[in-house]
């Protein structure tokens, strides 16, 4: 049940902190080192995020072209 708490915690952006002090640690790196993953929707949502983002995916109303402002390593 820790490590679901800790994890929803984590994922819904609760200060690392924090939720060490719920779970009663003394140290920070137990807390995330231990009683926090990221669950894989999460990443693939965040990926998706990301994805959004390099595309330009119409999210920025000044960005009327659909090209992303990302530097190209050429």
């Amino acid at each position: 049940m820790r490590h679901t708490c800790a994890s929803l915690l984590h994922e819904q952006g609760a200060d690392a902190r924090m939720i060490m002090e719920v779970l009663g640690h003394r140290s920070i790196r137990v807390t995330m080192d231990i009683y926090t993953f990221v669950r894989l929707d999460s990443q693939r949502s965040a990926f998706d995020r990301v994805g959004d983002a390099l595309r330009g995916d119409g999210n920025d109303p000044d960005d009327d072209d659909g090209a992303a402002s990302v530097p190209v390593a050429v």
